[in-house]
């Protein structure tokens, strides 16, 4: 490494390096545990985003959105009963 370590790291890349990953996971159980949970719940939630964002729902959901757009003073119509 270049040059000196700053006394106070001003930016998140100078706090997120000389934070103290090693000393948390050793003793830190909440810190290891909710680690190894973001790693575990992780390709849950990414399978649930491909999901919710798959062509097929968008449209669905989109007919959905464009139902509730209406005018509220208009008279009801009839094919909506």
């Amino acid at each position: 490494m270049v040059g000196q370590q700053v006394r106070y790291p001003y930016s998140f890349l100078g706090k997120f390096v000389q934070f103290p990953w090693k000393h948390y996971w050793k003793n830190a159980r909440g810190f290891r545990y909710s680690m190894i949970a973001l790693a575990v719940t992780y390709p849950l939630f990414l399978k649930i985003h491909q999901i919710m964002n798959s062509p097929g729902n968008v449209r669905e959901w989109t007919k959905i959105r464009e139902r509730r757009l209406h005018d509220h003073f208009a008279p009801p119509s009839m094919d909506d009963h």
